[in-house]
């Protein structure tokens, strides 16, 4: 009596979870189709043929585009991988600022020695990928009970 009333609530059960289901699919077939019909709408309508007075006006937004990407697309990892090569263990970096219109790189790095900085300094003017290194300032301080030497470098660089 017992097996027979736990199988008539399980075949209940399967049935109302079957109905369940197709209710499921049926909302989700219609939110799909409004779906649809809203993207539809959205979507600007397209032009056939462009008239020969709007020809030059495309080459000159395609130039802009060209431009624009030209100018977004800067090789970073490239350059940031180069810097990273030459660090040595004692170096830390404290500040990075690259100038993507320029080329140009600013770099504040702090040193343990000082002779670990100018070795630093020396591998920053072998890197292929940089040009004219230079140290604007160098000055050694206290830092959190540690005597670092302070190195402001900037660059240009090359790809």
């Amino acid at each position: 009596m017992r097996l027979a009333l736990m199988g008539a609530v399980s075949l209940l059960l399967c049935l109302l979870l079957t109905a369940f289901y197709w209710q499921l699919l049926h909302d989700h077939a219609r939110l799909q189709q409004q779906m649809t019909a809203r993207q539809q709408a959205l979507q600007p309508a397209k032009t056939t043929a462009l008239s020969t007075r709007d020809a030059p006006l495309l080459a000159a937004e395609h130039t802009a585009i060209a431009q624009a990407q030209s100018r977004i697309h800067t090789p970073w990892l490239p350059l940031f991988n180069s810097l990273e090569s030459v660090q040595p263990a004692k170096v830390y970096w404290v500040l990075l600022a690259p100038d993507v219109k320029r080329q140009h790189i600013r770099m504040t790095v702090l040193a343990e020695k000082r002779a670990i900085g100018w070795q630093f300094l020396e591998r920053l003017k072998q890197q292929a990928v940089l040009r004219d290194v230079k140290l604007n300032s160098n000055e050694t301080a206290e830092v959190a009970g540690l005597r670092l030497s302070a190195f402001d470098l900037e660059a240009t660089w090359v790809f």
